[in-house]
């Protein structure tokens, strides 16, 4: 039975479409290789493509980070100038606790007294007939 079973499905078997195909000739094996050689010429094009999107990119990202830092020191700049400086010594008040005597900026209690007794002076000296 098993036999008979074999020569059925052999009956049955399209044995054109299962047959090999054509020999290979020069002219195929010729546009096989042309075909290999413009897969690989299209992959090293875009592969040089993309180093040159990430080197573009990259030096986007330096430009920014460099125009940012620029930024960060113009507005650390017109932090300190904002500051402005003592009025007894002319340091810079950058960073440091201002004292404000009647609308002068003062660094430490000596630059205070100092700026106390100036003013005493002046007032002092405007009160003398001339």
């Amino acid at each position: 039975m098993e036999v008979e079973q074999r020569h059925q499905v052999l009956r049955n078997w399209d044995w054109a479409a299962a047959a090999v195909g054509p020999a290979l000739t020069e002219a195929l094996e010729k546009s096989q290789k042309q075909k290999e050689r413009d897969k690989k010429r299209r992959a090293a094009q875009r592969k040089k493509e993309q180093k040159l999107q990430e080197e573009q990119a990259a030096l986007v990202a330096a430009e920014l980070l460099k125009r940012q830092e620029q930024e960060e020191v113009c507005r650390q700049e017109a932090l300190r100038k904002q500051a402005g400086v003592c009025a007894a010594c002319g340091q810079a008040l950058w960073g440091k606790p201002a004292i404000d005597v009647l609308g002068l900026k003062c660094c430490n209690s000596v630059c205070v007294l100092r700026v106390r007794r100036s003013l005493a002076a002046e007032a002092a000296l405007k009160r003398l007939p001339s």
